[in-house]
């Protein structure tokens, strides 16, 4: 028997190999490198968005509400709204930090109980106009494109000792457009994480705000042209449109007289908005308006006029603005929106909001 065999029990010779040893070194490394991996992993931030996603999957609310603060999201959703919609100074009006006081006391507890509600359903409470803060957390789940993102991936994390950022890619199926969310995450006592806010989300929605505001202008375009091969607004002689400023009882008031020219005879109302631009060609002034209806009976040869006055408020930077500025430095604009008919013709109106797909 050579020193490369051993004998066994009754006199069966095996060799007596060195791979063998080193397959089982090999094992013993790999299952350590697994260990450690393991354990290394479901205490990341990318793990714990895993977790987050099964517990929306299996309804799980309690572990969802472990590693999502839904109180603050939802806090910070709404700040951020507010933000990219009310300039920074107006907000430090007594007035204007009221009112958002009281969006915020009715929006933000619509949000936890609204998301909570999907977790453990899989869809959203059905919308009750009356409730203020339903229709807050509507309008900012449309703004934000909430029920049209589908998540695409992980693009990059960067953490720093119990805090973290992940970047992630979502895609927007009604705008077919990428965008990108930075998650900010905080690590638990447990090692895993808790997603504490969107770190970007004034930025993204500014930025999809753009892309929505141009897809609307390219949808509305052919239904504005429509509307005006029967609608015309007249621009020239003496009843001509015309705007005036006025000061009456402390107040400022904008005084607007919009005549037009209806080319169809079935027509029973005219809606659009009035824009006025400064003379570096930004709007300062923005009202929608109505007709109401229209006897054509009372008419001469097919025209009509809307006249109106607007208050200015003085919390308004745009407002503040037009209170002030010389008016022959400025330009108007009207944009027919809306036309209803009289008979069965389908009325002809222009999107607010981007339609479903």
């Amino acid at each position: 028997m050579t020193d490369k065999q051993e004998k066994i029990g009754g006199g069966v010779v095996k060799p007596k190999s060195k791979l063998s040893k080193i397959i089982i070194g090999i094992v013993i490394v790999l299952a350590a490198i697994a260990a450690f991996y393991l354990l290394y992993w479901v205490k990341t931030p990318q793990h714990s968005l895993g977790i987050i996603k099964d517990a929306v999957e299996k309804h799980d609310l309690i572990t969802f509400e472990k590693h999502v603060n839904l109180q603050n999201i939802g806090t910070q959703a709404i700040d951020d709204m507010i933000a990219t919609t009310i300039p920074a100074e107006e907000m430090k009006t007594p007035a204007v930090a009221g009112i958002i006081n009281m969006v915020k006391a009715a929006a933000v507890p619509a949000f936890v109980v609204q998301a909570q509600k999907y977790v453990t359903t899989g869809s959203f409470s059905k919308l009750n106009a009356q409730n203020d803060g339903q229709v807050i957390v509507a309008s900012a789940a449309e703004r934000t494109g909430l029920t049209s993102m589908k998540f695409k991936g992980i693009a990059s994390t960067s953490r720093n000792k119990t805090e973290a950022i992940v970047t992630i890619n979502v895609w927007d199926q009604q705008l077919d457009q990428n965008f990108v969310l930075r998650l900010q995450m905080q690590q638990l006592g447990d090692g895993t994480w808790c997603l504490t806010e969107i770190a970007n989300l004034k930025d993204f929605i500014a930025e999809r705000d753009k892309v929505v505001e141009k897809r609307l202008a390219a949808l509305n375009k052919p239904i504005q042209d429509k509307i005006k091969a029967k609608v015309q607004l007249i621009t020239s002689g003496s009843g001509s449109m015309s705007i005036e400023r006025l000061n009456k009882d402390k107040e400022s008031v904008i005084k607007a007289w919009i005549p037009f020219k209806l080319l169809a005879a079935n027509i029973k109302s005219v809606s659009g908005t009035l824009l006025i631009f400064n003379k570096d060609k930004k709007v300062i002034f923005s009202r929608d308006f109505t007709s109401g209806d229209i006897d054509l009976s009372k008419s001469k040869d097919g025209l009509w006029h809307f006249n109106n006055s607007w208050v200015l408020n003085s919390y308004d930077s745009g407002d503040k603005e037009i209170s002030s500025c010389d008016l022959a430095t400025t330009t108007s604009q009207v944009v027919f929106t809306a036309l209803h008919f009289n008979d069965d013709t389908k009325a002809i109106e222009c999107y607010n909001i981007l339609p479903a797909k």
